[in-house]
């Protein structure tokens, strides 16, 4: 996942670098981006692969597994909120990231 937003975030600094000179820490996200682009699409290709319409609970639990991973791994805080069963929807990953730097966002389920 970390290489998705990688992605993106060199789509974003593509369209700058056409405005202007380009920082060292944003040549140095375009060369992150760049060396993980062919395992951010196997993530992609793996993620849309996995039947996951919304009445398919057990292929929205997996793509939600494959999200905790990579979540987790840049170091958020998961979980897996059920929905009631007679919704016959899966339910939500929720993820959390605490910190002392940058914007802050305050939800009920934040520690």
């Amino acid at each position: 996942m970390k290489n998705y937003l990688l992605v993106v975030s060199a789509c974003l600094l593509t369209c700058l670098s056409l405005q202007g000179q380009l920082s060292k820490k944003e040549k140095a996200i375009i060369n992150s981006v760049s060396e993980n682009q062919a395992e951010a699409m196997d993530f992609l290709k793996e993620t849309v692969n996995i039947n996951s319409g919304t009445l398919n609970l057990e292929g929205v639990k997996k793509v939600a597994q494959l999200y905790k991973k990579e979540l987790e791994e840049m170091g958020f805080d998961t979980e897996w909120i059920p929905m009631p069963e007679e919704m016959q929807r899966a339910g939500h990953l929720f993820a959390v990231r605490n910190g002392k730097k940058g914007k802050k966002i305050t939800t009920d389920r934040a520690s």
